[in-house]
């Protein structure tokens, strides 16, 4: 009977992968295996998990991770080779909606936040916070926004290969990143985030970041902090602005424009909160 299972999965993802979504570009599943770090690693060790493993979720996969997945290999009749594959990713996933209460959701949660910018929490409960950020990510993606994490999302929230349709956020730190090592910004920072958000079609005018704060700031926290958010921080009277990457780290223009990690601004100027630039949230 399990055989007959994995089997399925196997030819659900034959099927998809060649076409039969009706889409040409739905990625692939990554490849997990020792050696592995990262989102999809950490993803993966959530998703076995949820199979009964125990795994600290470190975001590395090492001899534990190996053998867990080659024993997870041996309990579905899959290739039990320890890499975690097209098949196996198939046969590990499982569709998650409102409701659910799992380590997979957790899994999905993980890759929303760090792999895709999502504010949200990762607590294994799927509710309207995390449908809310499903549908966000499906529109984006060009699929099907119904908040389910079947087969086909599950293979874009990994994000191996394919394409999705750009945020406004993605457009703004695109544009950030292209100014990297410039000086024409210097004592600018918010004139720089000003540029950098018309360039994906959010447009709002504040002189400095404490303006800008006083009127678009939204929270005070530095947990959650949304992808393409502005972090303010309290440096002088005009404060200073940076756009927030999703990643933990920060784009913004002080001498020259350049990337730092958000806890080291933190720990060199006093933090005041984050907000979008022109009250519009970028990642819709």
């Amino acid at each position: 009977m399990k055989r007959s299972v994995y089997a399925l999965a196997l030819a659900i993802v034959l099927f998809v992968s060649a076409g039969g979504s009706g889409s040409a570009a739905v990625p692939s599943f990554p490849i997990v295996k020792s050696g592995s770090a990262g989102a999809n690693a950490a993803a993966a060790q959530y998703l076995l998990n949820h199979r009964g493993y125990r795994l600290a979720v470190d975001g590395k996969i090492g001899v534990a991770g190996a053998d867990a997945i080659r024993r997870f290999q041996m309990s579905g009749g899959l290739v039990a080779d320890g890499i975690a594959g097209q098949a196996t990713f198939a046969a590990l996933t499982e569709t998650v909606r409102r409701g659910t209460r799992n380590d997979a959701v957790r899994a999905a949660q993980y890759l929303l936040k760090y792999k895709h910018g999502a504010a949200i929490g990762v607590d294994g409960i799927f509710g309207a916070e995390t449908l809310a950020a499903v549908k966000r990510f499906q529109s984006g993606a060009g699929i099907t926004a119904d908040g389910i994490v079947g087969q086909i999302t599950w293979r874009y929230l990994f994000g191996s290969g394919g394409t999705r349709t750009a945020t406004p956020a993605d457009t703004a730190i695109a544009k950030a990143k292209s100014l990297l090592g410039a000086t024409a910004y210097n004592g600018y920072c918010q004139r720089f985030v000003r540029i950098c958000f018309e360039a994906a079609g959010i447009t709002g005018y504040a002189a400095t970041a404490s303006a800008a704060w006083g009127r678009w700031g939204a929270s005070s926290s530095a947990e959650n902090i949304p992808k393409g958010a502005v972090v303010y921080f309290d440096t002088s009277s005009s404060g200073h602005a940076g756009i927030f990457t999703g990643d933990g780290y920060v784009i913004h223009a002080a001498q020259t424009v350049k990337t730092e990690p958000f806890d080291a601004m933190c720990a060199k100027y006093r933090y005041i909160g984050w907000g979008y630039q022109g009250g519009v949230n970028p990642n819709l």
